[in-house]
C-alpha cells in the first residue's frame, strides 16, 4: 500500500496547517546587516535604509523558499492572526547537499549521512523532523512530495494576505499533510519549543549499579 502523507487543497481554500508552500517569497536580514553601525540611535541605520533603496538591498534579501504552515488552520480560517508562521521544508536532496558542504571531515560520507538521517527520523535532532512522501496519485514525482526535512529553528512569519496572494498565483499544486501526519508535525514543533534544560542531568549509566546489585543478589 502506498504511503499517503499529503492530500490536495482546493484553490479557493485558505492556507492550512501542514500545507506545503513551494517557492514562497520571504525577506531575510543579511548576515552583515548593521555591521557598519555605531550610531547613537540603535535604529538609525534601519531608518536610513527605509529611505534609501540601495541600502535596503544591502540590508535585506528576498528569497523563494519551500515552507510549511504551522499556524493552526482554524486561526487562519477565522482571521484570528494577521501573520502566519511557517518553517523551511527542505527537499532532502537539497538538505543533503548543504549538509555535505558544511562538513569539515570530507571522508566517511555514507556512514555519517546514514547516522544523520537516523537521528532526524528518531527525533534526536530536536530542531529537525522529516516528512514522508506520497499524495496518493500517479503524479507524485515532481510535485514536491519527496522526503522533506523541516527546520524549526528558522521560522518565518508572513502576512496572511501575502500568503494567500502567493497561493492564488502559484503554479504548483496545493497539497497539505493529512491526519495524523499534520498532528505529528505540530507535536514535533511543540516538543522543540517546550524543552527544559536541567542544571544537573541524569547520567546515561544511572542504572548500572542497580543492575550489578541485582545480579549479585540473584547469584546468592
Amino acid at each position: 500500500m502506498p504511503s499517503i502523507w499529503y492530500g490536495p487543497v482546493s484553490a479557493s481554500d485558505p492556507p492550512r496547517q501542514g500545507e506545503l508552500v513551494r517557492d514562497c517569497p520571504v525577506i531575510q536580514w543579511r548576515e552583515d546587516a548593521g555591521s557598519d553601525g555605531g550610531e547613537a540611535d540603535p535604529l538609525a541605520w534601519v531608518k536610513d535604509a527605509a529611505e534609501d533603496s540601495d541600502r535596503i538591498t544591502s540590508t535585506v534579501r528576498a528569497e523563494a523558499c519551500d515552507l510549511i504552515v504551522l499556524t493552526n488552520s482554524c486561526d487562519i480560517a477565522q482571521h484570528n492572526v494577521p501573520l502566519v508562521l511557517l518553517c523551511p521544508a527542505h527537499d532532502v536532496t537539497d538538505y543533503c547537499a548543504a549538509w555535505l558542504a558544511g562538513r569539515s571531515d570530507k571522508s566517511g560520507h555514507k556512514g555519517a549521512w546514514r547516522t544523520r538521517c537516523t537521528e532526524i527520523q528518531r527525533g534526536r535532532t530536536q530542531n529537525l523532523t522529516v516528512l514522508g512522501v506520497g499524495n496518493g496519485s500517479e503524479a507524485d514525482e515532481g510535485d514536491g512530495t519527496d522526503y522533506r526535512v523541516v527546520d524549526f529553528s528558522e521560522p518565518y512569519t508572513l502576512p496572511l494576505a501575502v500568503l494567500k496572494r502567493h497561493l492564488h498565483v502559484t503554479t504548483h499544486t496545493r497539497i497539505c499533510l493529512l491526519p495524523p501526519y499534520c498532528e505529528h508535525l505540530s507535536q514535533a514543533f511543540a516538543r522543540y519549543h517546550m524543552r527544559v534544560g536541567l542544571p544537573t542531568s541524569v547520567p546515561d549509566n544511572f542504572g548500572e549499579e542497580a543492575l550489578a546489585s541485582a545480579l549479585t543478589d540473584g547469584s546468592q
